[in-house]
């Protein structure tokens, strides 16, 4: 894997899968807002039929990263109001 990554960018290489077809088709790395991820890729059929690639993302320290702190709300925070303001003109 590079260690000369810009920031936003990664790089996938073809995995050996070993015999074990749950291993992702295909690993690498990705900086992203400073941070370095593993990354691993499985090539996957869609109901309709169409490939795509699903990813998964992981730190460098190991951990699953279901979400980033820009995704998760602060302490306290409330979600945003689904109501409609009844002062709009049109």
């Amino acid at each position: 894997m590079s260690d000369n990554q810009r920031a936003g960018q990664g790089a996938l290489f073809k995995n050996d899968k070993q015999g074990n077809e749950k291993r992702p088709d295909y690993t690498g790395s990705a900086t992203i807002f400073g941070k370095k991820f593993y990354v691993s890729a499985w090539i996957t059929v869609s109901q309709s039929g169409q490939k795509y690639m699903s990813l998964a993302f992981k730190d460098t320290q190991g951990q699953n990263n279901a979400g980033t702190p820009a995704a998760q709300p602060e302490a306290g925070a409330s979600a945003p109001s689904a109501s409609v303001d009844d002062e709009i003109p049109f």
